[in-house]
């Protein structure tokens, strides 16, 4: 299913941590990892790399720099960056997992959707943000935007202390809707790549009527209605468990559970960082369903493990 592992660098340790991802589902599919990185040269950080320049031969009152000195200075900003791309991918290398570089200038989502939009088999792996400054670019807008208008699926990790977990399942969260079945065969290619099993999580609203009507609805329509829900979410997750078992994975677990999705989908990942979530960035809305972009957007900022996100077409 992937032929590419696009993984956006900005230079910072925070945004390297999404490596040993990438580097686990290269090995287990036999893709490539395609480490990029995206120069942003706006005047500010010319400007800032400039002085640096000048004031390294003690001749901060010369003449502003001159447009070749200009090119000079992008010209060795790329070069670092390309540096810096090398010495990552020799340490990917090493452990067997074939890997290309690349340096592009412009802004970063475009070019990393440029770049992606070249192989249809590209899995694009990032952290949630990364590090400000010269020859960075704020990672965590840059995955934000990504997620709302990219075409590939991508993997995401929140950059935190203590680096990557090793994954020992993968939590698929449906709504009961088609466009968030869309991550199922997603997540049963990673966990019969990486060897794990699989939880089917389905959530159920508190409110089956909504907050706005509960008051309203008799009690008894209430209670029927909740139970309704729960008796058709067992069958609905009873059936794709079958689905995932099908795909080859026999350990497979259902879970059924109410309460406010984003909430339960981090109760079930936990604090280990060991569990890879697997969702849509949205399902459908309305009665018994869950908004899944919203819910996307609290999971991928607050999972101890990484999400796997794919935008339903």
């Amino acid at each position: 299913m992937y032929s590419c592992v696009l993984v956006p660098l900005d230079g910072s340790d925070l945004a390297a941590q999404v490596l040993p991802y990438a580097e686990m589902v290269a090995k287990s599919t036999g893709a490539t990892v395609l480490l990029l990185r995206v120069v942003n040269p706006y005047p500010g950080e010319l400007v800032r790399e400039g002085m640096s320049v000048y004031r390294e031969t003690d001749d901060q009152a010369g003449p502003l720099p001159s447009a070749a000195d200009w090119e000079d200075i992008l010209a060795r900003i790329n070069s670092d960056a390309q540096t810096y791309l090398d010495q990552m991918a020799e340490t990917i290398r090493s452990d067997g997992v074939t890997v290309e570089t690349v340096v592009k200038d412009g802004d970063p989502a475009d070019c990393i959707l440029e770049e992606a939009d070249k192989d249809a088999g590209t899995l694009i792996a990032m952290t949630t943000h990364g590090r400000t400054g010269v020859g960075r670019w704020l990672l965590g807008s840059v995955t934000d935007k990504m997620v709302r208008s990219g075409r590939h699926p991508m993997l995401i990790t929140r950059a935190q202390e203590g680096g990557a977990h090793p994954v020992n399942r993968v939590v698929l969260t449906l709504d009961g809707s088609e466009l968030s079945e869309q991550a199922l065969p997603h997540a049963t290619e990673m966990a019969n790549a990486l060897g794990i099993g699989v939880t089917v999580l389905r959530a159920i609203p508190p409110n089956p009527y909504g907050e706005a009507f509960t008051e309203y609805a008799p009690v008894s329509g209430v209670q029927d209605l909740a139970t309704e829900m729960e008796t058709e979410a067992h069958s609905y997750v009873s059936a794709k468990v079958g689905e995932v078992q099908a795909a080859g994975i026999a350990d497979v677990s259902g879970s059924v559970v109410t309460g406010y999705p984003a909430s339960l989908i981090l109760d079930e990942v936990g604090e280990a960082g060991d569990k890879l979530v697997a969702m849509a960035t949205h399902g459908r809305a309305g009665m018994a369903r869950l908004l899944l972009g919203s819910v996307t957007d609290r999971v991928v900022r607050h999972s101890a493990g990484p999400v796997f996100v794919v935008r339903p077409e």
